[in-house]
């Protein structure tokens, strides 16, 4: 039982001791889950049952539609960035805390925007609160690649973010607007959905500890370095791949699972039956 728990540990913390992205990735799946649910759970049903009461209950809906995609990209881009993370440091956990802590209030702008979407402040309060989320999840970035600054792979997987460093440029001039125009303002956060979708900030790579779904070497696609996530360094011309292991033939794994077969009379001597190769469920 001890060794099982001190694999498990071993495993979740990564290699060489380094502490490994598997319960900070579960623990924002968590948080993003039920932000979504808040906002779900805040909407509410037209007063009558005709298209006048929809038409009222339109604003908080579109509101819902744009945090529900704002959420979206965040908890895609955020886990592809953490599937190519190697290693984590306190400075990235706390700035994760960060991004959740704004993401935390979008249900609040949410509502208040939903109930007063003609008002100033309202909109400017939205624009600021996903502004701030912006800028955590650029600090996070960061926090990040000073934490694996030897992986060549996710250096180049992050590239240069230019999307990430537009979306707070927006998002700040929507704060702005949203005192001259509030529509103006929904324009500019309608835009960063568009303009930063799912997995701008991070591609090009299979998942976590060098593994796709396949169970399978994944390599890193990129023009940058092509090498397997597990082999220690990456230069920019490495170009080469891992061939893919060729599936044990039959007698390899009967090599492998049964032991060596006796003399008869060393079988018989034991007290011990043969068990046939076919009850073994090995082909013969």
């Amino acid at each position: 039982m001890s060794e099982a728990m001190e694999g498990a540990e071993g495993a979740s913390s990564g290699r060489d001791g380094a502490i490994g992205t598997h319960r900070l990735e579960a623990f924002s799946d968590g948080v993003m889950a039920m932000i979504i649910t808040i906002m779900a759970f805040q909407l509410k049903t037209p007063v009558t049952a005709d298209f006048d009461g929809l038409a009222a209950r339109l604003p908080s809906l579109f509101v819902y539609v744009l945090s529900f995609t704002v959420i979206g990209i965040y908890w895609n881009n955020h886990h592809h960035l953490l599937r190519a993370t190697r290693q984590i440091s306190a400075a990235v956990m706390w700035t994760n805390l960060l991004l959740l802590f704004w993401l935390s209030l979008i249900p609040f702008a949410t509502d208040w925007l939903g109930n007063s979407h003609s008002r100033a402040l309202p909109a400017a309060t939205y624009g600021a609160v996903a502004l701030a989320a912006a800028l955590a999840y650029f600090a996070l970035v960061r926090s990040i690649l000073r934490a694996n600054s030897d992986d060549v792979g996710i250096q180049a997987a992050v590239g240069t973010g230019l999307k990430g460093l537009a979306s707070p440029i927006i998002y700040a001039a929507g704060v702005g607007l949203a005192f001259a125009n509030p529509y103006l303002a929904y324009a500019c956060y309608v835009s960063v959905s568009l303009i930063c979708p799912p997995t701008a900030e991070v591609s090009g790579f299979r998942l976590r500890s060098g593994r796709d779904h396949g169970g399978r070497l994944g390599h890193f696609r990129s023009r940058a370095c092509s090498a397997p996530l597990r082999r220690e360094g990456c230069s920019a011309g490495d170009g080469a791949k891992m061939p893919r292991r060729r599936p044990r033939s039959g007698r390899a794994l009967r090599a492998l699972v049964l032991p060596r077969s006796r003399p008869l009379g060393a079988s018989q001597a034991s007290g011990r039956t043969p068990i046939p190769l076919r009850l073994a469920g090995l082909p013969v």
